[in-house]
């Protein structure tokens, strides 16, 4: 079968390796694919050829099928590699039961010859290396694993196991270079197989892994069985949540367990039976600069299962449901300087968020607002995730977190406050449809990711000109209603997505103030201001005032073209420029299966298109937006 395979590469692919040359780098790639004419900066692999984003009527219509992936698959990984090139890992296409070991890579400076041209007009995926062999684990399929980028370029990926299954956790790690397209096990092993972690790369190159699953081997008794006879007492594994961390260390090429300094004292998580399935960022410590030594890591939601017997002995979703774990709302933070979490007592989540929840720092691009005020890396988004009970309900109120130092006490003595804006229900999606119901209009999401994307905003000359937008589509809304529990892939903003703009204020509208004017919302609790609001992508982004808000009719928003698409990853790809990271971005949208799935089911089939492209509104103007 595999020579079968290789050889219908071969056919395809040899020949045709491109050679794209600039002034700074060259990049060869051998994927079977031909050079896209028109695409933005010539012979640079990154570069996306220009896209309208208005139909023939003048709608709105940003979203493109781009080349499938060789595999479609959800429940996968994403990254982008030291070239800004998005690479697509592992996961399943059969609900869980089975994975995939095959890792892709999207290059979007081309496309496949032998099928028609997509509607994006480039963009295919690359999935077998230089020789024409797949690319692969080393250790076969994985799902429920992390991935980072090291400081040497290669791509570190820890955990996780085959299947949903009761199969063995993965305790080797791996690393993937996207230059070399090859893969390589790495001697180390990890001290806990741990999966549904989360990892963060602390500043000094090291990565750091949080909490999630353990295989443990636990005895349970039978009462109906007499003492004494066999069969009373029998082993199983079960799937704890465990407090314990460790970390990588890439110049001592090794795992090491988390200990307090100096000391071989286990530094644990505050959550006494640990936590999975959460959502970690990095905060700006007392300096206020993010990407500094004393930056802290922020960590909340997920579950904490129950111990020994009771706790899951598969690896499937609904744990809360099946009464094996519970659902947790509250937060702690690390300090890597002290090494010690330590549990936040004024904040917490309104409901319990799992199952792809998300926190997202608001000054990744810009720590300075658009009147020039510093503190932007101390400001986190918490959005995404669900209840994971027999009707995994997605909670409504996002939370946006601000932190503050008093410079006395644990990382300098950080307070965290909780922005609230209830009014005009600006941190829940669907805000700007006709609410006739806020029980059934109002959307919120789980089983997708948002993405955070820098965009160019007019501001005062000493702040820059650069806002972080988290922009989010896909996924599914579930509602418990009179009805019964009802999974809302596709109404108007689900379909459309949405994105969340910290700089528009609609409180500040209401005191008769610009919608850009931070000032009027400052308190001691909200040093910067910033109230932020869910908007539709309908193409119509509101600027200073509400003339745009709510203006355009939901049969002309923006539509997906696949129209469900659960457990996708999105992630961000570069635009006209080549260059990620810069104001013409664009989110391409990844595999994701039809259904979200039930306690022994997970994804449906996989999605058809299994790619596309997303532009953002005014991503073809080169001129900053009001």
């Amino acid at each position: 079968m595999k020579q079968e395979r290789k050889t219908r590469i071969e056919l395809r692919a040899v020949n045709r390796c491109l050679l794209f040359a600039n002034a700074l780098m060259i990049l060869i790639s051998c994927g079977g694919g031909k050079s896209a004419p028109g695409v933005g900066i010539q012979n640079v692999t990154a570069a996306a050829p220009r896209l309208q984003e208005v139909n023939s009527s003048g709608d709105y219509s940003p979203y493109y099928a781009t080349g499938d992936l060789q595999r479609p698959r959800y429940f996968h990984e994403t990254i982008l590699d030291n070239k800004g090139r998005p690479i697509v890992m592992g996961g399943t296409d059969e609900r869980g039961y089975s994975g995939l070991d095959s890792l892709e890579i999207f290059d979007q400076s081309g496309f496949e010859e032998d099928i028609p041209r997509p509607a994006s007009l480039t963009g295919f995926w690359i999935d077998t290396d230089f020789a024409g062999d797949p690319i692969s684990f080393k250790s076969g399929p994985r799902m429920l694993f992390t991935t980072d980028l090291l400081a040497d370029g290669r791509i570190l990926i820890v955990g996780g196991s085959s299947d949903l299954l009761r199969s063995k956790l993965l305790d080797g790690a791996e690393v993937f270079d996207s230059e070399t397209r090859t893969t390589e096990s790495l001697e180390a092993k990890m001290v806990l197989p741990r999966f549904r972690h989360t990892s963060v790369l602390l500043n000094d190159g090291s990565v750091l892994f949080i909490g999630g699953q353990i295989s443990m081997t636990v005895t349970i008794i039978d009462d109906r069985i007499p003492e004494g006879f066999p069969g009373r007492e029998r082993q199983e594994s079960r799937f704890v949540t465990t407090p314990l961390c460790e970390f990588y260390s890439p110049k001592e090429a090794k795992f090491i367990q988390m200990t307090f300094p100096e000391s071989d004292r286990p530094s644990k998580l505050n959550t006494p039976r640990g936590r999975a399935s959460h959502a970690t960022t990095k905060l700006a410590g007392p300096d206020g600069d993010l990407g500094t030594s004393d930056d802290v890591v922020i960590i909340g939601a997920g579950f904490q299962s129950f111990s020994g017997q009771f706790a899951p002995d598969n690896k499937f979703l609904f744990n809360v449901s099946r009464q094996l774990a519970v659902g947790l709302q509250g937060m702690e933070f690390f300090d890597p300087i002290t090494r010690a979490f330590t549990q936040v007592s004024t904040v917490s989540l309104d409901r319990p968020k799992l199952n792809n929840p998300h926190i997202m720092n608001l000054g990744q691009f810009n720590n300075v607002a658009i009147d020039g005020t510093r503190g932007l890396g101390n400001m986190a988004f918490f959005t995404g995730g669900n209840v994971d009970e027999d009707c995994p309900v997605t909670a409504l109120n996002d939370l946006l977190l601000v932190a503050t130092y008093t410079g006395f006490g644990p990382a300098g003595g950080i307070q965290f406050f909780r922005i609230i804006e209830d009014q005009r229900n600006s941190h829940i999606e669907g805000n700007e449809s006709i609410v006739t119901n806020p029980a059934l209009n109002l959307v919120a999401r789980s089983a997708t990711n948002p993405v955070a994307m820098p965009r160019a905003i007019r501001t005062a000359p000493s702040a820059g000109n650069l806002s972080t937008w988290l922009v989010v589509t896909a996924g599914v809304d579930i509602k418990n209603s009179l009805g019964g529990c009802v999974s809302n892939y596709a109404d108007p903003t689900m379909l459309a997505g949405s994105v969340w703009d910290p700089f528009f204020s609609l409180p500040a509208i209401d005191v008769g103030q610009s919608g850009r004017d931070l000032r009027s919302q400052r308190t001691v609790n909200n040093p910067l201001g910033v109230i932020g609001c869910w908007l539709t992508l309908d193409g119509a982004m509101p600027s200073t005032d509400r003339s745009f808000y709510g203006s355009t009719p939901p049969s002309r928003w923006a539509r997906r073209v696949g129209a469900t698409r659960n457990w996708a990853k999105l992630v961000p790809v570069a635009g006209e420029d080549g260059i990620v990271y810069s104001t013409d971005d664009r989110v391409l949208l990844t595999g994701g299966g039809n259904e979200y799935g039930d306690a022994i089911n997970v994804g449906g089939e996989p999605t058809s298109p299994s790619c596309e492209i997303l532009i953002m509104p005014g991503s073809t103007s080169k001129s900053p937006v009001p």
